[in-house]
């Protein structure tokens, strides 16, 4: 094991196990209340007292009763039921005590957020970083400085609440701007589908867009990189002028 300053208040701690060892784990002393903030982009909590958070990147998370259908066309590899899972994990953890460890590999790893609260990665190496506090201010702090600080937004929008319309334009306008929370950008999804239904469809999106941006929205809109096979001619066109990815036997490669 090795222990040694990485920074202002920042320690790295370097540990390899035996040759072939399938996990390296450490324990930690937990205070009676402290709570746990951080782990990336996650869709069940917050805010975490106890349970378990896996640092792997997969597909998720899904509703229970939808795993069955995604788990048919997702990749063994890329589908996890759990509902901490996530795209965009971060091995990173804020304690409300004022701390916060970063783990530094890329291997699947997990928090175990018990009495004492444990961390642990597969294979025979475990390396970490600890930023001091006191304050949680000071502990992001320090982890933003180490790893890289988003710039200064573009626009003010970035940074505002999104919202995904649903039915009827003006009266979802209405009744956010009535309960005072109107946010800052309107994500639509219907521009740019992979079908083509977004055909003979132009006047209506325009008229949504202008509506969203009279009330003082920002619209955003989700492309997808991928073209139906029934979507004629562009598919065809497509496949013809060899802009669609290939599997090895030079043809198009097509998703179930």
């Amino acid at each position: 094991m090795r222990i040694a300053p990485a920074g202002d208040g920042i320690a790295s701690v370097d540990a390899t196990g035996p040759a072939g060892a399938d996990t390296m784990a450490v324990g930690l002393h937990r205070r009676r209340g402290e709570r746990f903030l951080g782990f990336g982009e996650r869709s069940d909590e917050v805010v975490r007292s106890g349970g378990e958070v896996e640092n792997r990147v997969a597909e998720g998370p899904y509703q229970p009763s939808e795993n069955d259908i995604v788990r048919a066309f997702v990749p063994p590899q890329g589908f996890d039921p759990r509902p901490d899972a996530t795209y965009f994990p971060i091995p990173w953890l804020l304690s409300t005590r004022g701390y916060g460890i970063l783990l530094a590999r890329d291997e699947t790893s997990r928090f175990h957020l018990d009495s004492p609260w444990t961390m642990d990665v597969d294979g025979a190496h475990l390396s970490y970083r600890v930023y001091a506090g006191p304050k949680p201010a000071d502990v992001v702090r320090r982890f933003s400085a180490d790893v890289g600080r988003q710039p200064t937004p573009a626009v003010p929008f970035f940074f505002g609440p999104w919202w995904q319309p649903k039915g009827d334009t003006g009266q979802n306008i209405a009744q956010l701007r009535a309960a005072g929370a109107l946010g800052s950008v309107a994500q639509t999804y219907t521009h740019y589908l992979p079908c083509g239904d977004q055909q003979g469809h132009t006047a209506e999106e325009q008229a949504k867009t202008a509506q969203f941006h009279e009330a003082g929205l920002a619209v955003t809109t989700y492309f997808n990189p991928k073209i139906c096979t029934s979507y004629q001619p562009p598919y065809g066109q497509a496949a013809d002028g060899g802009f669609l990815n290939t599997n090895a036997a030079g043809q198009p490669y097509v998703y179930n």
